[in-house]
């Protein structure tokens, strides 16, 4: 048993597959990511019904209580919380533990296909989100020259980029100072001497800002903190026509508000100001021939509170 397993009864363990995963997002992996699923330690007991209700009462005492709500105001939340994770690595020999952000595991229980499981692991959902990731980069930025995370935070996903991108530069790009230190120090650990840092505001654009040809863009969570204030940067994308745009974010339009659990999930995005009506956006923009949509799906992969994981990936019209 490892420091991340939590104590269980002798319940029956299951374990998520790769098959699993290809079954529920209609899809073929490589066997580099059916390789990488294999290493994840994805185990999980199914929930009892007291358990199920105590995480439904959890969630709608959270959407009828007080939260944070996303915005530009909370930039220094997220100063601080990124400065913790510098601080690790300065203290830390361990890289891949200090870059994991602090707020996975936090809850004992997740969803997976519309249900709720409770891991073994407390990394359960940060492994998850992992093969979201790798399956997403493995398809779509093996032939770009550059890579810009943007709301990159601790930088976790700048390493696995470069896995699956060995000469592309890439750039780590964040509102916050101590995000941009920690993709410098990653830089220095790793002797990446073709990863960057770079400040960036969603809710400042910074048009002097030159995106380098053929380019992936990505985001993870980050865009989700600008409600309905994302048509600027989508603007700024289409603008300097990168190869590839690749979205894990809150998407409500790909839940099912006759669902209880889906309804929860899009009542706690309201409740926190999550992204709201970005792939409507986006398809309003497909209908005028602006970009084209190549993949917009749920993964049925989520915390306690939210499904946040949906994928939706895009290119502008050459």
């Amino acid at each position: 048993m490892s420091g991340n397993d939590r104590h269980f009864t002798c319940e029956q363990i299951n374990n998520l597959s790769p098959e699993d995963f290809e079954k529920a997002w209609n899809a073929t992996f490589s066997h580099e990511i059916v390789s990488s699923i294999l290493s994840k330690d994805l185990r999980y007991q199914d929930v009892d019904i007291f358990d199920h209700n105590e995480s439904l009462l959890q969630i709608i005492k959270a959407v009828n209580g007080d939260v944070a709500k996303a915005g530009n105001h909370r930039i220094q939340d997220w100063e601080c919380g990124w400065s913790q994770n510098l601080n690790s690595i300065q203290h830390n020999n361990d890289l891949l533990q200090s870059i994991t952000p602090a707020y996975y595991g936090k809850y004992k229980v997740c969803r997976w296909k519309q249900s709720f499981i409770k891991p073994v692991n407390n990394l359960f959902d940060f492994n998850i989100i992992n093969i979201i990731v790798e399956w997403c980069f493995d398809q779509y930025i093996r032939g770009v020259d550059a890579f810009y995370e943007f709301g990159c935070g601790p930088g976790h996903n700048l390493i696995t980029a470069r896995h699956f991108n060995k000469n592309a530069e890439i750039y780590g790009c964040d509102w916050t100072e101590s995000s941009q230190k920690i993709v410098n120090e990653i830089s220095y650990i790793t002797n990446d001497k073709k990863m960057f840092s770079r400040k960036f505001n969603f809710f400042d654009i910074d048009e002097l800002f030159i995106l380098k040809p053929n380019a992936a863009i990505f985001t993870l969570a980050s865009l989700e903190q600008t409600a309905t204030n994302y048509v600027d940067f989508v603007n700024y994308i289409i603008k300097s026509k990168p190869r590839i745009c690749i979205h894990i974010e809150p998407i409500a339009e790909l839940l099912d508000d006759n669902n209880l659990l889906d309804y929860l999930s899009i009542l706690y995005f309201n409740k926190r100001n999550y992204l709201k009506g970005f792939l409507e956006f986006l398809r309003s923009l497909e209908q005028e021939g602006k970009i084209e949509i190549l993949r917009a799906q749920r993964t049925y992969t989520g915390s306690l509170m939210i499904e946040g994981h949906s994928v939706v990936i895009w290119r502008p019209k050459q």
